[in-house]
């Protein structure tokens, strides 16, 4: 059906339905920061951006998930206990779990999928300790 693909995302960015799903597919709560996010996601060059990401990653996932055992760096791995639409901590975080046996796992109880977002002074705190441990260790 032509035109049905842009009268979908249309209908999927109106405020209403853009701040129920921040607010409950993603926990996102603060006001602001979701008519923020609405604001760049309705642009055309994040929907381009959006577009060729799904398109460049969709095929390589799958490969590169089957490979993570390999890796032997230090690894940090953040999650957003509040998240409910992609990846919830169960299965996904703890096949990462299983797959990253030596990776330090930081659960944020208080952040949903928008970490960055949620709990900027929480991750950057957790970023910097990990880099600090890291650079210890060298």
């Amino acid at each position: 059906m032509p035109g049905l693909a842009p009268a979908l995302f249309a209908l999927t960015v109106s405020p209403p339905l853009f701040g129920w799903q921040m607010r409950t597919l993603f926990g996102l709560s603060d006001e602001a920061r979701i008519a923020e996010y609405r604001a760049a996601y309705v642009s055309r060059q994040c929907r381009r951006a959006v577009a060729r990401a799904v398109a460049a990653w969709a095929p390589v996932l799958p490969p590169v998930a089957g490979r993570l055992r390999l890796l032997r760096c230090p690894v940090l791995l953040l999650w957003g206990m509040r998240d409910r639409w992609i990846f919830p901590w169960k299965p996904f975080g703890e096949c990462f779990l299983r797959d990253l046996p030596r990776a330090r796992v930081v659960k944020l109880h208080r952040a949903g999928h928008f970490l960055q977002l949620e709990a900027p002074a929480e991750v950057a705190h957790h970023v910097a300790d990990f880099v600090t441990a890291c650079a210890a260790r060298m």
